[in-house]
C-alpha cells in the first residue's frame, strides 16, 4: 500500500488523505507527523524509511531547505520554502504545491470577478507566494495587511471601500486561528486560502459577493504533489 505523510504542528484537522485517496481512487496508509518544535523532528533519511512521499505544512516549510539537494518547478523568488519533498537514488528534491495551485487558480479569479483592488492577509509564506504571482500578472493594485506589522488589520472597513465599480478581492493567507472580523458587502470577494474553514463560511458566505474557500486549492496541490512524487 502507498504511504505518505505530512509533517507539521496542529494538523489533526488535515483532510490530506481524503484528497490523495480520492485522486488516486484506491485507499492509502497516511502518517500525520506532529511536532511541537523542529528540534524534534527527524531528517529526511529517517523520514523517508517510514513514507514514500513526503508533505510539509506550517510552521516547518523552511525547515527541510538544507536537507535537499534541489528545489524544482518554482521561480527562485518561491525558493525560500517547500512544501513537498520526494527521494530519487538517494537524493531529495523539494516543490512548492502552495506555488502551483496559487498560480493556477489566481488568473481565473481575477477573469471571473475583475477586481479593482486585491488585499492579501498574512506576511508569511503563503502570502509571499500570492504576492509574487500578482507581481507577474497585469497591473491590479494589491495591499498586504499583516499582523506582524503596525497597519489597519483588524480595523479596514472593506464595506466602506468596495462598490458596484469598485470590487476588493480579499485572499486570506493566514492561518485557521485567525477570524476574519472585519466590516464587508456584497462587492467583496473573500478567497480563504484554508479550507472548510467553519467561522468563515458561516458568517462570510452570508455577507460577501462570493466567498471561496480552499478545497479547490487543496486537491490542486494533491495534483501537483502526486506528479511530483511519480504516483499518477
Amino acid at each position: 500500500m502507498l504511504t505518505l505523510g505530512l509533517v507539521g504542528k496542529n494538523i489533526s484537522h488535515s483532510k490530506s488523505k481524503m484528497v490523495y485517496e480520492k485522486l488516486l481512487a484506491h485507499k492509502i496508509d497516511y502518517h500525520l507527523f506532529y511536532y511541537q518544535v523542529a528540534v524534534e523532528i527527524p531528517t529526511l533519511p529517517e523520514l523517508f524509511k517510514i513514507v514514500s512521499g513526503l508533505s510539509i505544512t506550517s510552521p516547518y516549510k523552511r525547515h527541510f531547505l538544507p536537507q535537499v539537494s534541489a528545489i524544482l518547478d518554482v521561480p527562485i523568488p518561491i525558493t525560500d520554502s517547500i512544501n513537498c519533498i520526494k527521494c530519487e537514488k538517494g537524493k531529495f528534491f523539494g516543490t512548492n504545491t502552495d506555488y502551483l495551485a496559487i498560480r493556477q487558480i489566481v488568473p481565473t479569479l481575477l477573469k471571473k470577478y475583475s477586481p479593482s483592488k486585491i488585499v492579501i492577509l498574512g506576511s508569511g509564506a503563503m502570502a509571499h507566494i500570492v504576492k509574487e504571482i500578482l507581481s507577474t500578472m497585469p497591473a491590479i493594485p494589491f495591499e498586504v495587511f499583516s499582523r506582524k506589522i503596525s497597519n489597519n488589520f483588524y480595523t479596514y472597513d472593506y464595506a466602506q471601500h468596495a462598490t458596484n465599480n469598485f470590487k476588493i478581492l480579499i485572499i486570506n493567507a493566514c492561518s485557521r486561528d485567525y477570524i476574519f472580523a472585519n466590516p464587508v458587502n456584497e462587492h467583496c470577494i473573500f478567497w480563504d486560502l484554508n479550507y472548510r474553514h467553519a467561522d468563515h463560511q458561516k458568517k462570510l458566505s452570508k455577507n460577501v459577493g462570493f466567498y471561496i474557500d480552499g478545497t479547490e486549492m487543496l486537491e490542486l496541490q494533491g495534483s501537483y504533489a502526486l506528479k511530483f512524487w511519480q504516483m499518477c
